[in-house]
Order: C-alpha cells, then structure tokens, then sequence
C-alpha cells in the first residue's frame, strides 16, 4: 500500500508539473517505476526545449524517464 501511495503521488507530482509547463494533452504510464511520457505532435518541439527540466524534476522519482516517439496523437 505504501508503494501504491507514493507512486501516485510521484504521478500526480508529475502530470502537475507537465502540466504547468504548458503541456495539456499528455499520456503518462508507468511500468516498473519507468515513466513515459505522450505529447501531440504539435508540443514534439516543446517536449524536446523542457528535456532538461524534465529530467531534472522526475530522476528522483523514477528509475527511468522515457518519451514515447510513436505516438499517435
């Protein structure tokens, strides 16, 4: 349960900042405290200039932060 209760927060901690970043259309699954991340095509570029940023707040949460390339949105 407690496992449960702080990977929700860490999802919740996540999407909130996603979102304060401008982003309002995304997909975030994890598997195995690997995290990845779905944005429409049109925020590709954006995604891509926040990398760093992203990096930086969601490593201590997650073993492994991905973006999903094959994206159908």
């Amino acid at each position: 349960w407690k496992n449960n209760k702080k990977l929700l927060s860490n999802i919740e901690k996540t999407e909130a900042y996603l979102f304060s970043l401008g982003f309002r259309d995304f997909d975030l699954s994890v598997t195995n405290n690997t995290a990845v991340i779905t944005v429409k095509k049109d925020d590709m570029d954006n995604i891509f200039a926040y990398r760093d940023k992203i990096i930086i707040a969601m490593s201590p949460m997650f073993d492994n932060v991905y973006l999903n390339l094959n994206n159908k949105k």
